[in-house]
């Protein structure tokens, strides 16, 4: 498994710390019809950040010591590992992409783009996925994320992932069903942190 490694202060236990990224460049009050959700979805997935807010600098201090730094490969998530750690390569894996949002909305009222999304997230958690991702696959693949970064926090003694709110979340469960301490409800505003320590 490779990547860029720099130099990075020592820790006494294993050490990931689980990042959301920054602030889409895409119009915050958007609306748009139930219908159109699966249109602005794409272009989500396909938009960088906005240059504010930018992060704390002791998020970027924190990142930046890491001793590897992995991000989801969206272009927000690439763009956030970039503006937290300079100095480092970034290594991009779909492994660590947003859990999906169901899209098979068809209803034409319209509403703030992040109202349908919050309407589709609840549909998803219980239990509607349309032919996408469903919740139960989402956390199956959260588990394997997990798995990735205990073995790369083994490895280089700390690891920095740069991610989505739905997604760190599932993994930061995973993280503490697998004996990890840190927060399991991780919070999910952008650039929201969680760090969890190995205590097996």
């Amino acid at each position: 498994m490779g990547g860029s490694v720099r130099p990075h202060t020592p820790v006494s236990r294993p050490t990931i710390i689980l990042v959301r990224h920054g602030r889409t460049r895409l119009p915050p009050d958007e609306r748009i019809r139930g219908r159109g959700l699966s249109a602005f979805v794409d272009r989500l997935d396909a938009s960088g950040i906005a240059a504010t807010p930018a992060p704390s600098g002791d998020l970027c201090q924190r990142v930046s010591k890491a001793g590897f730094v992995i991000c989801s490969d969206l272009l927000r998530a690439v763009e956030s590992a970039r503006m937290l750690a300079p100095l480092q390569t970034p290594v991009a894996d779909a492994l660590f992409r947003e859990a999906a949002l169901p899209t098979g909305i068809r209803v034409p009222i319209l509403l703030r783009a992040h109202t349908w999304a919050a309407i589709s997230r609840t549909l998803w958690l219980l239990g509607w996925s349309g032919s996408g991702e469903s919740f139960i696959e989402a956390r199956s693949r959260a588990g394997q994320a997990a798995d990735r970064l205990i073995y790369y926090s083994r490895e280089r003694g700390s690891v920095a992932l740069v991610a989505h709110g739905v997604i760190n979340l599932l993994i930061a469960r995973q993280l503490g069903a697998r004996g990890w301490q840190g927060r399991w409800l991780t919070r999910l505003g952008n650039w929201s942190s969680s760090t969890f320590i190995d205590e097996v």
